[in-house]
Parts: structure tokens; C-alpha cells; sequence
């Protein structure tokens, strides 16, 4: 009998609201994760800090450390689950740059995980 390494998932928030609903569903993933004997870490973009993507920053000062980091921390997980709240319709600006950002160290963080991606949100609407 071979023994397998559990499954190991990154779990985002696309929002860094001290109450975010989002923020709230990863930690529930993470124990849902957890209880099928899945390795499940919470990422925070807080911990990830970038500034607003620009061309001229990128060829003054080169990619930030925090992208090169996330991009290499999210391409060593089997899959990535990330609940993001939509704002007027879209990505929140937050995790659009961020995508933006890690793009620019490369595509192996979105080629070898797998990706879900969900939201959360009191409103009706």
C-alpha cells in the first residue's frame, strides 16, 4: 500500500475587509478541505502587498518581492480557491491587480493549480 501526500489547496479572499463575507467562506472551505484530509492554507493578499500595476514601476523597479512570492507560493499548491466579492459587476481592484501582477512573474502559478472561485455576499442583488 503506497502512501500519497494530501492534497494541498491555497484558499484567497479577494477582499481584506477585517469582516468581509468572503474572507469568512475561505475559512469555511479551509475546514471543509480539511475534514476530506486535505491540506488547506489560508492566504491573505495583506500579506502580499503591491502597488497598482504600472509598465514604468515594473521597469524602474522590476517585479515586487510580494508577487514573485505569491506567484511561487500559489504555483506550489494542487489547487487554488479564491471567493471574491463583485463590484459593479467585475473583479474587486484588489485581485485584479494582483492577477495582474503575478502574470508578469510568469504563468506557471495559474497553469499548474487547479482553480475554483466563488463569492459571497448579503445583498439580494
Amino acid at each position: 500500500m503506497t502512501m500519497t501526500s494530501p492534497l494541498r489547496i491555497a484558499l484567497l479572499s479577494g477582499s481584506t475587509r477585517v469582516h468581509s463575507y468572503n474572507t469568512k467562506s475561505v475559512h469555511v472551505m479551509q475546514k471543509m478541505f480539511e475534514e476530506t484530509g486535505a491540506q488547506a492554507d489560508v492566504l491573505s493578499l495583506v500579506d502580499y502587498e503591491l502597488p497598482f500595476y504600472n509598465e514604468d514601476f515594473e521597469s524602474k523597479m522590476g517585479i515586487p518581492k510580494a508577487a514573485q512570492l505569491l506567484a511561487q507560493n500559489l504555483s506550489s499548491y494542487d489547487g487554488v480557491y479564491i471567493s471574491t466579492p463583485e463590484y459593479n459587476g467585475g473583479l474587486p481592484a484588489l485581485l485584479k491587480n494582483t492577477i495582474d501582477w503575478i502574470s508578469r512573474v510568469g504563468f506557471e502559478a495559474f497553469c499548474m493549480p487547479v482553480y475554483g472561485v466563488g463569492a459571497a455576499s448579503p445583498g439580494d442583488r
